[in-house]
């Protein structure tokens, strides 16, 4: 890696942390994804990060309800390649073969730096037990947080409503393997560090 993009990655750290998780999930996952999918299964990442560990998400980014749906600006910006820094461009363009809005990771660009063991892990556990998950994304839409955003978006003119972290702590299953103990403990950690 040359001086120039470490020195983008110091300084945009959320978008090559982000870029490295949508690498990485692709690269286990062995199988090319949709947007909503790569949008659903990093927010089970992030989600399962949070309690898991209590402290930070896998992206370090947020996310946001629209009319559209669920989104993260910097994992859509990544994807739809609306990023002004042509340098930055070119490394996602070497990271990701994107066909028809489909993405797979092209083999062996990215060395995901910028992603932590529990980082992978948590990838790695998301990618085992819900890549394969018929709708992903409609599942996600499930959650406490997602719903709220939702139902507002659908009763006021607002156009975009933020999920805070604070609020993603929360489960509708089993299938992250938590309980309602390791969120509450989690949540803790993460509000009083």
């Amino acid at each position: 890696m040359d001086k120039e993009t470490n020195f983008l990655m110091l300084h945009n750290k959320d978008v090559f942390t982000c870029l490295h998780a949508i690498v990485y999930l692709l690269q286990v996952s062995k199988k090319s994804l949709n947007y909503k999918q790569i949008t659903a299964l990093l927010y089970l990442a992030d989600k399962l990060h949070l309690i898991r560990y209590g402290m930070r998400t896998v992206t370090g980014t947020d996310y946001k309800f629209s009319n559209e749906g669920l989104f993260n600006p910097t994992l859509k910006s990544i994807l739809f390649l609306d990023i002004s820094d042509d340098i930055i461009v070119k490394y996602i363009q070497d990271s990701l073969e994107i066909v028809d809005l489909v993405y797979s990771y092209k083999e062996g660009y990215c060395n995901f730096e910028m992603l932590s063991e529990s980082d992978k892990r948590t990838l790695e556990f998301i990618s085992k037990n819900f890549s394969n998950q018929g709708d992903i994304y409609n599942y996600v839409l499930g959650y406490p947080e997602v719903k709220k955003c939702k139902s507002f978006i659908d009763k006021h003119t607002t156009k975009i409503k933020d999920i805070k972290v604070k609020d993603m702590f929360s489960i509708i299953d089993n299938k992250l393997e938590a309980t309602e103990i390791d969120v509450k403990l989690s949540e803790e950690f993460y509000l009083n560090p």
